[in-house]
């Protein structure tokens, strides 16, 4: 009976050896609490191992670290757990994972990568879905004002950009936020 498959031209077991032959280890400096290494040799697998080239490039360039800074957090002090900076990235890094949903908080607040992208010790639970929610509906609109523009600032330093936009450039950027069409002029 023809599958439609053939056979590998090497056996599977070595196909293994082949890919570590191959691959280099990449390690990661950015977590704090121990060593992350990928090595492509199985073990715990994760598929949102993308997130980790992401997290060191933030830490290279200050891009959470820089916005957390910028949000007055009124939470009592005392009953603090999850810092702005930890949630900052638990919420962006899930969204930029595909969880787009903060109630998807709730499972992955356990996910082991998440934790090492949001600087948590392993084990030690990230926020919850209410804990994350609370957080991203109380920032003050004068902090919203200074993230859009950190914001704008890193995206300009991280371009390239010489001096800030034109008038024309920033009315094509902000039309859609502000419901308009795109335009120019």
């Amino acid at each position: 009976m023809n599958t439609g498959f053939c056979a590998p031209s090497i056996p599977f077991r070595s196909i293994h050896r082949l890919i570590q032959s191959v691959l280099p280890q990449l390690s990661f400096s950015f977590y704090r609490h121990q060593p992350i290494r990928a090595d492509f040799s199985g073990g715990q697998i994760t598929s949102d191992a993308g997130l980790l080239p992401l997290r060191a490039f933030d830490q290279r360039q200050h891009l959470t670290s820089d916005l957390a800074q910028l949000l007055s957090d009124p939470r009592q002090d005392n009953r603090v757990q999850h810092d702005s900076l930890a949630l900052l990235r638990q919420r962006l890094y899930q969204i930029v994972a595909g969880y787009e949903d903060a109630n998807d908080a709730d499972r992955l607040r356990h996910d082991p990568l998440l934790q090492i992208v949001a600087d948590q010790k392993l084990g030690q639970a990230l926020g919850s879905q209410p804990t994350l929610s609370r957080w991203e509906n109380s920032p003050a609109g004068r902090d919203l004002v200074r993230l859009n523009d950190t914001w704008c600032e890193q995206f300009i330093r991280l371009c390239g950009a010489k001096g800030p936009p034109s008038s024309a450039r920033l009315r094509l950027l902000l039309a859609p936020a502000q419901g308009g069409s795109l335009r120019v002029g």
